[in-house]
C-alpha cells in the first residue's frame, strides 16, 4: 500500500492540501488505514500551516467532553476501534474529555 501511495502522490501537480487531503483519502480508505490516514493528514497540514506562519494548534479544533463524545460514538458505530486525540493544553479539560470518550466506548 506504501508503494501505491508514494505512486499516486509522485504524480500530482502543484496542489491545495484540501485537495492532497481529499486524494490520500481515497486511496487510503477504510478502517485498516485510519492510523496511516491520520498521520499523513496531520503531516499535511502541519506543513500547510508552517507555510502560512500559522500555528498548527488554530487550525485544530479543540471541543467539548461531550462534542468529543458524541464524535467517538458516531464513528464506533461506522466501525472505527482507534481514535487519536490531541492533548496536552489543559491537563483538566484532557481528562474531562477521555473520560466522556470512555464512557461512550469502554473497550
Amino acid at each position: 500500500m506504501a508503494n501505491e501511495v508514494c505512486m499516486v502522490m509522485g504524480s500530482w501537480e502543484e496542489m491545495r492540501p484540501g485537495d492532497v487531503l481529499r486524494e490520500i483519502g481515497a486511496v487510503l480508505q477504510g478502517h485498516e488505514f485510519a492510523s496511516v490516514r491520520a498521520g499523513m493528514e496531520m503531516a499535511i497540514i502541519d506543513a500547510a500551516a508552517q507555510s502560512s506562519c500559522i500555528p498548527l494548534w488554530r487550525l485544530i479544533p479543540i471541543v467539548s467532553a461531550e462534542s468529543a463524545a458524541n464524535l467517538a460514538l458516531k464513528y464506533r458505530k461506522q466501525g472505527f476501534e482507534t481514535f487519536k486525540l490531541k492533548v496536552g493544553k489543559d491537563l483538566n479539560a484532557d481528562i474531562q474529555v477521555l473520560e466522556a470518550i470512555r464512557l461512550v466506548y469502554p473497550d
